[in-house]
């Protein structure tokens, strides 16, 4: 668990760091170890993340990237605030799990979208 409380805390430091976020259309997160082809924005979303793999749990949303408004990327990158309080409510969750009990119950007028055309592909992300 404190592994992951700790790489929420630095994709927060790392938000905090753009200076003027409400200056871009969209805001990329990226892990970067991540390679993204061929890419078509959807700029009408808050949060795009990418659809599970059949594997996973519906209930899941990978961290590998993420992308959307200034204001939607300021509540991605915000998990941090709440890890304390999900785990205390939440003890079982897995990371993934944790990332859509946030984007799902924590300000959820802010929407996040699953775009099942962003896949997995050999350790960079394609779309179909």
């Amino acid at each position: 668990i404190n592994r992951v409380i700790d790489q929420w805390h630095t994709i927060k430091r790392a938000y905090e760091l753009i200076e003027n976020p409400e200056q871009y259309d969209l805001i990329f997160r990226l892990r970067l170890d991540t390679r993204v082809d061929n890419l078509l924005l959807l700029t009408d979303k808050e949060i795009v993340v990418p659809d599970p793999h059949p594997y996973e749990h519906i209930y899941a949303v990978r961290d590998h990237l993420a992308y959307g408004t200034p204001e939607g990327m300021k509540k991605y990158c915000s998990l941090y605030d709440h890890t304390e309080e999900i785990y205390t409510n939440n003890p079982n969750l897995c990371a993934e799990g944790l990332l859509h009990y946030y984007l799902e119950n924590i300000s959820p007028e802010i929407q996040f979208y699953k775009d099942r055309n962003l896949v997995e592909y050999k350790n960079y992300w394609i779309m179909k």
